[in-house]
């Protein structure tokens, strides 16, 4: 498991981040509506950060595999069991019919005052790869590194079938069982990133109209070794306004959501020629997207990535070619 810090990191950029969707593009739990969670739980957080432990033992009871999808679930979970006392979590509830499986509820709850919830969760990181930034406003503009992963998709599957879910005749009965009669208020709980080619005034793109204005913003380029290292060098400097001694961070999938902010000796900073040959060894032995940050030392000596509106903002790195080379790969098989 990455450190305690990083993972406190995670668990509040599950609720304190803005959510991906628009509030238009269907029932979502608002940004408001997790505002007001996290002031609920202020008191109980403040204890976390002094006591740990017991975020990590929650997510070794609860964590299923080391997808990041399943974290982002355990984080919420841990939200709502121990930070906002909601005694009434069925997680991960199967609707089984006829021997066969019509699909899984992520989350039914009961509110202290008495409402029942159903959300869906979903963490997505996507690519907008359009050609110009004109066409970035369609929601098939963006996709996961394999490309099958599409935001227009995802969206349409959740309101399509997700959401429905808990509203047929046999999950009524199933949740009944479990003492969730009656009315139920089904809502996506979406957050996640979207990534612009980092050539592009990627911070000022229009977005999709499903996608919320607030979305977290990141940029993303395809690894050509030292041509790429040069463009990333220069976003820099246009980023910051002067030359200035750059640090960089290699993020394994754990570190995806929060930001990084941590004392130096919990990290690996990397210099530029450090970065290029971890980026350029990685790429020669696999496929797998890579996440940096670019951090800066603050005055206690620890380290810290600026908000994603600042800085150079949080990269996505694909693989020499990509998409094009990805889209051989898949008309191949």
């Amino acid at each position: 498991m990455e450190s305690e810090r990083q993972m406190i990191a995670n668990l509040r950029w599950v609720m304190e981040s803005p959510g991906l969707l628009a509030e238009s593009a269907g029932p979502v739990v608002t940004d408001a509506e997790c505002e007001r969670f996290s002031e609920l739980a202020a008191s109980r957080s403040v204890h976390l950060l002094s006591d740990p432990d017991a975020l990590e033992t929650f997510l070794l009871e609860h964590r299923k595999s080391g997808r990041l999808g399943n974290l982002f679930e355990s984080l919420l979970q841990f939200w709502l069991e121990e930070l906002l006392a909601v005694r009434e979590v069925a997680a991960g509830v199967a609707i089984r019919e006829g021997g066969a499986t019509r699909g899984e509820l992520d989350f039914v709850f009961r509110w202290p005052e008495g409402g029942v919830e159903h959300w869906e969760a979903a963490v997505k990181f996507f690519m907008c790869v359009v050609p110009t930034s004109e066409l970035a406003v369609r929601a098939e503009s963006f996709v996961g590194q394999a490309l099958v992963d599409r935001l227009d998709r995802k969206l349409e599957l959740s309101l399509k079938k997700q959401l429905p879910l808990a509203s047929h005749p046999r999950a009524r009965e199933i949740l009944a069982e479990r003492g969730f009669a009656g009315s139920i208020r089904s809502r996506l709980f979406f957050k996640g990133r979207l990534f612009y080619p980092l050539a592009w005034e990627w911070r000022h793109v229009a977005a999709p109209p499903e996608v919320s204005p607030r979305h977290e913003r990141g940029w993303w380029i395809s690894w050509e070794g030292v041509s790429s290292l040069e463009q990333l060098i220069e976003a820099d400097r246009r980023a910051f306004g002067t030359p200035c001694p750059r640090a960089w961070v290699l993020l394994g999938k754990e570190r995806w959501m929060g930001r990084v902010s941590e004392p130096s000796e919990s990290l690996e900073l990397l210099d530029d020629q450090q970065l290029r040959n971890r980026l350029d060894h990685h790429f020669q032995a696999s496929t797998n997207a890579v996440q940096i940050a670019r951090v800066e030392k603050l005055e206690d000596g620890s380290w810290q990535e600026p908000e994603f509106t600042q800085g150079l903002g949080r990269g996505m790195i694909l693989i020499s070619g990509w998409p094009q080379e990805r889209r051989q790969e898949c008309g191949t098989r």
